[in-house]
């Protein structure tokens, strides 16, 4: 069923991290691809920053805005979109993301219903799809999880993360901070 440029819509999520790195977020972006329409629903970089709260990485923003979306449409009746209709959405989509997602968004993604994940290069502190934990693999409803493709401009995500640490985290607690903020 794949019919479509992995590199093309990594680069999509690229630019959203380069976007979170400019306003001092942790670089990850992420896009969420409706296969079956080739159309891009959401994109996002991390905002934990930002919004003072753990649960905004890119792939939890998303998800959130594709629900959003779908909870606002109606159908050629009048009746309003179920949380069944944004399951379903869901289930059509691929992930693209730089970074492999956390155990937390990986779990998230597994409740969505996610399709398949491809990222950039992997999380080994705190990898669900794989590093750490495989929650990709988890069974739902009988069915398995979702696919995982990873090492997708793999670099170009790793340069990314090294451009925010050079220079620390001035947002993370100080005994957290890898290097000193200048």
């Amino acid at each position: 069923m794949e019919s479509y440029d992995c590199e093309k819509y990594m680069l999509l999520a690229l630019e959203q991290a380069e976007l979170g790195l400019k306003s001092g977020e942790v670089p990850v972006g992420c896009i969420f691809l409706h296969e079956p329409s080739q159309t891009v629903l959401a994109r996002s970089h991390n905002l934990t920053n930002q919004t003072k709260n753990a649960t905004t990485h890119c792939e939890i923003n998303c998800i959130r805005e594709i629900t959003a979306n779908v909870s606002q449409v109606s159908d050629s009746q009048g009746k309003d979109a179920s949380q069944d209709d944004a399951s379903r959405v869901l289930s059509e989509c691929v992930l693209f993301v730089t970074v492999e997602p956390c155990i937390m968004c990986a779990y998230a993604l597994h409740l969505a219903g996610i399709r398949k994940v491809v990222f950039g290069c992997e999380n080994d502190k705190f990898g669900g799809n794989g590093s750490i934990i495989s929650l990709n693999k988890f069974k739902k409803d009988e069915g398995m999880g979702y696919q995982v493709e990873k090492g997708i401009m793999k670099e170009e995500a790793v340069r990314l993360l090294q451009r925010f640490y050079e220079h620390g985290n001035e947002k993370a607690p100080e005994a957290k901070r890898q290097r000193k903020v200048l």
